[in-house]
């Protein structure tokens, strides 16, 4: 629609105080092996944007949505700049499936702080191929979720980096308002 073909051409902007940036990437999800290489370009075209907006917002952990591309990102961020991040996943399965996406697929899952599947069968996918620090949460994260990492108990207020695709479905101007 006309309203995200706006969106797309912005580089930042900002919706009830909180700041959004639009970071632009190399897709090809319909070949899934060249979407999972292709996936870095999010960090590497964008790396000197992400060191200013990291640095300007004192981020302390990183949420991703997907494991691609956003689990690419949250990664390599979490490499050079030491930031932990969390990935929820959906029905991720099909990255299982062919060499190249699972063998980036199982990097970004065991490298992350927590991985938060919506659903069970996620879970034992993930457990089965070693990734130990699933914890099943449908939708959102909830307040027991902070409680598992001590650091977060004594700040006052926590600065979580989004990572997600800005679909009008996905009502992500609600997720930056919760």
């Amino acid at each position: 629609n006309k309203e995200s073909k706006s969106i797309i051409r912005l580089k930042e902007y900002k919706i009830d105080g909180f700041q959004v940036s639009i970071l632009p990437y190399i897709s090809s999800y319909r070949y899934l092996s060249l979407h999972s290489i292709l996936g870095y370009t999010l960090f590497y075209l964008n790396k000197k944007s992400i060191k200013e907006l990291l640095k300007r917002h004192d981020i302390n952990i990183i949420h991703a949505e997907y494991i691609l591309p956003d689990g690419v990102l949250a990664y390599l961020i979490n490499k050079y700049f030491n930031i932990p991040y969390l990935i929820t996943t959906h029905k991720d399965y099909k990255l299982f499936y062919k060499k190249i996406p699972r063998k980036i697929t199982l990097k970004i899952l065991s490298n992350a702080k927590y991985v938060t599947p919506l659903n069970y069968f996620s879970d034992n996918l993930y457990k089965q191929h070693g990734i130990k620090q699933s914890i099943v949460i449908p939708h959102g994260i909830n307040k027991r979720f902070l409680n598992y990492n001590t650091p977060f108990e004594k700040k006052k207020t926590i600065k979580i980096l989004s990572i997600a695709r800005l679909l009008d479905w996905k009502n992500i101007d609600r997720v930056i308002i919760a």
